[in-house]
């Protein structure tokens, strides 16, 4: 178990939240809970910061708009400023707030700090990151630990803030299994679980990261304060070992070979597994070494094997009428995911027709080398559309895979319509889906509907 940091009780103290979504609210209801006097800064109008939700607390915070001329005011009187995730550490306020000598911290370091400090015994903490692949991970744990009979909470990056369980009574022994964003990590100080999961590292979040470097420093803070007693199951990667440094806690590297990973899982019967590619049974295999930092017997992971089921939007597996494969990988925002998805279908090698685009971030959109090698070797036609349909169709034209660009995600459909039957379809955006839909469930939702002859 973690030892305690100093309690940090917020009786008196003014706490100012930035960004009213769902991790901003949970803060908020937090801090006045533990007595804080709150203010919340937002875009947008005030009146839609609470829709849905966790309700303003009572009594409501000072509200001010983080797009006003002068959005420092705010600060004036804050003893402490609070991120949510999509919040960037570059904004005004926040450069604002560096100026004055305010403490900005995230909205998971807010949250470990206030259940640090409620008393009793902390739950041990699992942390998992990486750029793809964490929420299944984290949600493989969390359902091998329920089949062990321990009590587990899933949450962070996935399904409820840290605010919101420890709203909810957690940090009172237990498990926590958090999947941690970079975004999440880089406003971590005093946080530290005593086991973490760090997956892989690409070139991702161009938009936020200004190189890969910076990116894989922010994930490496997963294993921030870990001390000799914990553990850091790590991807065997050279960019990772350097992002990490030293540190006394005890590492285990796993390889991303298919070999390395099968010797791995050796032993175990890998005949009922239910989500295809080689990359989940990575996922497995982190799973498996964390199985035994945490004592969880083997017939327990068999049993995980058999009966996970995967996530939705992540590499699903659509019944449609225009092909016997269709595949939904909407949570597929960066390119690495594309390489990933392409990967886990070798027996259809040549004859995928992937569907592809979404929102350019800025920063490393158009495919490397390798990849668009990989999409002529594995596809027999790609569909981009959406923002990015422009860039992609430059970057693969005159590959052996002809590109057909869409206006977007309706028309792409409607051309798979067309063609049909398919031998395989892929669904594998490699970005944002903010030029069409709020979120990447809502892309995927849409993509299975228009496959499936439902109006979305």
């Amino acid at each position: 178990m973690a030892t305690r940091p100093d309690p940090a009780p917020l009786d008196g103290r003014t706490v100012l939240v930035v960004g009213a979504g769902r991790s901003g609210r949970a803060a908020l209801a937090l801090a006045a809970a533990r007595g804080a006097r709150t203010r919340i800064a937002s875009r947008g109008p005030v009146e839609d910061w609470f829709t849905g939700g966790l309700r303003e607390p009572d009594p409501p915070p000072e509200a001010h708009r983080e797009d006003a001329p002068d959005p420092s005011r705010a600060l004036d009187g804050a003893d402490l400023l609070v991120l949510s995730p999509g919040v960037p550490p570059d904004r005004p306020l926040v450069r604002a707030a560096r100026r004055r000598g305010v403490e900005a911290v995230g909205e998971t370091e807010l949250a470990w700090r206030l259940m640090a400090a409620a008393g009793g015994p902390l739950p041990h903490v699992t942390a998992v990151t990486g750029t793809n692949g964490k929420s299944t991970t984290a949600t493989m744990l969390a359902e091998l630990l329920a089949l062990d009979g321990r009590d587990v909470r899933l949450g962070g990056n996935i399904g409820a803030p840290l605010s919101e369980l420890v709203l909810a009574g957690a940090g009172r022994g237990g498990h926590l299994v958090l999947e941690l964003s970079s975004f999440q990590l880089e406003g971590t100080a005093e946080f530290r679980a005593d086991l973490a999961l760090l997956l892989n590292v690409r070139d991702h979040h161009g938009e936020r990261h200004a190189t890969k470097e910076d990116y894989a420093r922010a994930k490496a803070r997963v294993a921030l304060n870990m001390g000799a007693d914990g553990t850091l199951v790590h991807a065997d990667d050279p960019a990772v070992a350097a992002a990490l440094g030293d540190g006394p806690c005890r590492r285990v590297p796993v390889g991303g070979g298919a070999g390395d990973v099968r010797r791995r899982l050796a032993g175990f019967d890998l005949s009922r597994v239910r989500v295809p590619g080689l990359h989940n049974l990575l996922n497995f295999a982190f799973v498996l070494e964390a199985s035994r930092v945490l004592g969880v017997a083997p017939r327990r992971f068999q049993e995980l094997l058999d009966g996970f089921r995967g996530l939705p939007h992540r590499f699903e597996r659509v019944e449609s009428p225009l092909a016997p494969l269709v595949v939904n990988d909407s949570k597929s925002t960066g390119l690495h995911a594309v390489e990933a998805a392409l990967g886990s279908l070798p027996d259809h090698r040549g004859r995928v027709t992937l569907v592809m685009g979404g929102r350019p971030r800025g920063r490393g959109d158009a495919p490397g080398p390798a990849l668009v090698r990989l999409i002529g070797r594995a596809c027999r036609e790609v569909l981009v559309q959406g923002e990015s349909a422009a860039l992609l169709q430059d970057a693969l034209a005159g590959g052996p895979a002809p590109v057909r660009g869409c206006r977007d995600l309706a028309h792409a459909a409607a051309v798979l319509r067309e063609r049909a039957p398919h031998d395989a379809v892929l669904f594998s955006p490699g970005f944002p889906s903010f030029d069409q839909f709020p979120d990447y469930a809502a892309r995927g939702d849409a993509f299975k509907k228009l496959v499936t002859g439902r109006r979305p």
